[in-house]
């Protein structure tokens, strides 16, 4: 039996709501569409996997919105390739965080005034 798997990135009133300037609002939407890229890569590399939507991830400037749909091959469990989305996901804003964070790090630990273990822990 094939299955039909939609998966959800959001909310997005959370990006919306904390923007406080234009800049804001537009990083948001585009790091949402770079995790839903990340996600939809992942799915659409599984075998027996078809994406629906986005039809075709194209190169890196098209955007993907927050929702990916895609037909499992009859052999595929939903629930674990759901998790394996996930994961890509949890990988792709630890590489956004780390290049993001990179400057702030010396060799002795986190410049003064940031507070880098505490920004590690909000991003899980």
């Amino acid at each position: 039996m094939q299955h039909l798997l939609l998966i959800s990135l959001g909310p997005i009133q959370d990006f919306i709501a904390s923007a406080r300037r234009c800049q804001d609002l537009w990083f948001g939407s585009w790091m949402l569409s770079d995790l839903a890229r990340a996600v939809a890569m992942k799915l659409e590399a599984e075998a027996g996997t078809t994406l629906v939507f986005p039809a075709a991830l194209g190169n890196d400037k098209v955007a993907v919105a927050n929702k990916i749909l895609a037909v499992l091959g009859e052999c595929l469990i939903p629930g674990a390739l759901a998790e394996s989305g996930r994961g890509a996901m949890k990988s792709r804003i630890q590489t956004l965080a780390e290049a993001a964070f990179r400057p702030l790090k010396s060799s002795t630990g986190w410049d003064q005034g940031f507070r880098g273990e505490l920004a590690m822990k909000q991003l899980d």
